[in-house]
């Protein structure tokens, strides 16, 4: 190397140096050890600044990682085990105990359900018009073929509207049914004919009618109308009856 020797520059051999001696400080841009492990880690010692360097060992057991203690500001090697969740958790697939499912997969139209209290299951997709139902407490896709119960009524809301296919009602008792209302809706039609031809005919008989309706006690009898508006009560109500969409279906049922 390059020095000086007497104010003159010479070349001379480094083995000839002796001011450099011990170990180079912090203050001179060294570390102050002299020697450290194998994976050691430098970190600011007690004080800080330029007083020294303090090396970090390794600590055995795989899957550690630094930590800052926040006692003495110093960092540490620390285990995943000390954490909420453990390393073995955070990889392969996320079970339902760890806020997961348990599946790293699924297919187009897959429904989810729980089919225990940690675990999930998956109800595959079928084929297009199935419905969902329970069977064994587990949801299932089945065929509305399938489903012949649990059905007691069908009732139409909302006002009109179309559907297609045909509904088949119990016989047993909606035909039943069918028949007395319309049986009972003709003896009311006939009686209220009878009634008003009774009414009209004694408003122009000078002798009391053969027949006078059956009233309840606590009615009188009615008081004298004019036969113009008896004729356009009786005709009105002849028109509502005979015409009433209801009362021809009826009959048209207890006629089948």
């Amino acid at each position: 190397m390059l020095g000086l020797s007497n104010g003159i520059p010479s070349w001379v051999a480094t083995t000839t140096l002796s001011t450099i001696s011990g170990t180079l400080s912090v203050s001179k841009g060294g570390t102050g050890i002299t020697s450290a492990a194998d994976g050691a880690l430098l970190f600011g010692g007690v004080g800080g600044g330029s007083a020294n360097l303090t090396a970090l060992a390794t600590t055995s057991g795989a899957g550690r990682f630094l930590s800052l203690d926040y006692t003495t500001g110093r960092p540490s090697w620390i285990a995943t085990t000390s954490l909420g969740i453990a390393i073995s958790d955070t990889t392969g697939t996320l079970t339902a105990a760890r806020g997961g499912t348990g599946f790293a997969s699924y297919t187009p139209g897959d429904i989810l359900y729980a089919d225990s209290a940690t675990s999930f299951a998956k109800v595959a997709s079928t084929t297009n018009g199935f419905v969902l139902t329970l069977s064994d407490g587990k949801p299932t896709w089945v065929a509305t073929s399938s489903i012949n119960n649990g059905v007691s009524s069908i009732q139409q809301t909302g006002g009109g509207s179309a559907q297609t296919g045909a509904i088949t009602f119990a016989t047993s008792s909606f035909q039943e049914r069918s028949r007395l209302l319309a049986g009972e809706l003709a003896q009311a039609h006939s009686r209220a004919v009878s009634f008003f031809t009774e009414q009209e005919q004694a408003l122009f008989s000078q002798s009391p009618p053969p027949h006078q309706p059956s009233l309840p006690p606590s009615r009188t009898p009615a008081p004298s109308v004019p036969s113009s508006e008896v004729q356009q009560e009786r005709s009105l109500l002849q028109r509502t009856v005979s015409h009433s969409p209801i009362l021809r279906r009826l009959q048209q049922t207890q006629s089948s």
